[in-house]
């Protein structure tokens, strides 16, 4: 388990910069939540760096991310609501004498004792952050996510859809909303129906590729570049930091 904090973590590992860190900082003390949740809003770090940190920071295995969707409903009988949405965590998967639960705060061992008197089982935690958290309190609870959240999650499951080659849940091709899809999904595959071949009319044959365009000469005076020392650039990037807490609101 890591003493350091979270944004430490990040910029040790060149995931993010001091300033980026201070635009999540002032984004948190305005909109609430925590710091990894505004470090996804602003684009400073991908989900997956995000858990692997929070992982690593807890001393605990990472939680499942594109699984949240999906689990089962019979696991939301395994821990008293009151208790999952207390103490922000979410039952995973169930074994013999066992149960994987993702935590919010996985380095709470109060939580982790509290669970494991409801439910009689060894409590084995994953690292999970606010936002899929949020994701399963509603999938196995029925507990809403805040608007906030909503937003942000339907952005990540987007990306993640793009990312991982699969449909999102509305696709005509998952069976969401209707609609003409020339392609299926198998396993999150889709597979493309092929074309007959056979011969084209004129109207569809391929023309010959037009005359490259000249390109117009450019008049004005053209951009300097100038490479700055690591000095130069230290004290930049210094006075770009110290300029962006000067511009944020004073409470």
């Amino acid at each position: 388990m890591s003493q350091l904090g979270l944004g430490e973590m990040l910029q040790l590992r060149g995931w993010i910069t001091r300033r980026q860190l201070n635009r999540a900082l002032a984004q948190q003390r305005r909109y609430g939540g925590r710091l990894g949740t505004s470090l996804l809003e602003i684009g400073a770090v991908s989900e997956d760096q995000l858990l692997t940190v929070l992982a690593d920071q807890g001393g605990v295995p990472r939680g499942p991310i594109d699984r949240i969707r999906e689990l089962p409903l019979n696991l939301g009988r395994l821990i008293p609501r009151d208790l999952a949405r207390r103490r922000r965590l979410i039952p995973v998967e169930e074994t013999q004498d066992s149960l994987l639960v993702a935590f919010e705060d996985p380095w709470d061992l109060a939580a982790r004792d509290e669970v494991a008197f409801a439910t009689t089982k060894r409590i084995q935690p994953l690292g999970l952050h606010e936002v899929r958290i949020s994701e399963g309190l509603e999938r196995l609870y029925g507990i809403d996510c805040p608007p906030r959240i909503a937003r942000l999650l339907k952005e990540l499951n987007r990306s993640r859809s793009r990312t991982n080659g699969t449909a999102p849940h509305d696709d005509p091709a998952r069976g969401g909303k209707a609609g003409s899809s020339g392609s299926s999904v198998i396993l999150g595959r889709p597979i493309f129906t092929p074309i007959p071949r056979g011969p084209q009319p004129d109207s569809l044959k391929a023309s010959p590729p037009p005359e490259p365009l000249e390109r117009p000469a450019t008049s004005g005076p053209r951009l300097k570049v100038v490479e700055l020392t690591a000095t130069e650039r230290a004290e930049l990037e210094h006075k770009l930091d110290r300029d962006a807490l000067a511009a944020l609101p004073v409470h």
